[in-house]
């Protein structure tokens, strides 16, 4: 059974600046770590997070991904630019049930894991900046851990916010808003491009800390072998041509992520 669910890798790879030779190789090779690996012709890097479940939502991601590219800079949208809508048409092969449906199980589990890992890379390695889209009746529990491992590496974080609901009495959660200076979110699209300016993103003191845990960076290795794979052998569609061997290869590059020390 095949989903039509495929990732466009290769537009994607073209799109964030990667072509194939030398420049390809560099970035896989770990040697554009820290903040010069992030920097990209005239701008940086941006890593979009944010609420992307419906189409509403990943609507308004995309036209937030646009603001940035409209100033310059390049972008990184976990769902248009990474596997995670891979990880749908996973769990959508054998909703009948019966032997499929335990190995949609066991390989939607790889891709999980496979979706961790290259967006923890693409996080510390390959982007200078994030940009967090608050809105919503609370912030995305998965665009939140983005935005505090972007601030743990020293990445500035710009904080977007039209929702007017907050949980405190009208108030966001210190927890979230001071992972960008001032404690403060921006309220349009507008003054977006000028706080990623004031924020001087990928610039000192931004610097990332000189090590790495050595759960992210076993986090981080495996996420550079999976964006090889997928710029350069991509894209692949759920249950598809090459799909065995795409999924042999994350749970072979992933093996190592649940182990402690």
């Amino acid at each position: 059974m095949e989903v039509e669910v495929a990732v466009p890798v290769r537009k994607t790879a073209k799109r964030a600046g990667l072509v194939k030779g030398e420049r390809l190789r560099g970035v896989l090779s770990g040697r554009s770590r820290g903040v010069r690996g992030c920097a990209t012709r005239g701008g940086i890097r941006v890593y979009l997070a944010g609420p992307a479940q419906s189409p509403a939502e990943r609507r308004v991601m995309e036209e937030l991904a646009g603001v940035v590219e409209g100033a310059g800079h390049e972008t990184w949208l976990p769902f248009r630019d990474g596997i995670e809508d891979l990880y749908q048409g996973v769990l959508a092969l054998g909703a009948a049930g019966g032997a499929a449906a335990r190995v949609r199980d066991g390989a939607a589990a790889v891709v999980a894991q496979g979706v961790f890992a290259l967006e923890v890379f693409q996080l510390v390695e390959r982007c200078g900046c994030l940009l967090l889209n608050m809105d919503g009746r609370v912030p995305d529990e998965g665009a939140v851990f983005r935005a505090a491992l972007a601030f743990t590496r020293g990445r500035p974080v710009v904080l977007y916010k039209r929702d007017l609901r907050a949980e405190l009495h009208g108030h966001d959660n210190a927890m979230i808003t001071g992972l960008s200076p001032g404690f403060r979110a921006v309220r349009t699209r507008d003054a977006i491009p000028g706080e990623l300016e004031a924020m001087r993103c990928g610039e000192p003191p931004f610097h990332p800390p000189a090590g790495l845990s050595p759960a992210i960076e076993r986090a981080v290795g495996a996420g550079r072998s999976i964006w090889r794979t997928v710029s350069e052998e991509g894209p692949f569609k759920a249950g598809g041509e090459g799909w065995d061997r795409f999924v042999e290869m994350l749970a072979r590059e992933c093996a190592a992520l649940g182990s402690c020390g």
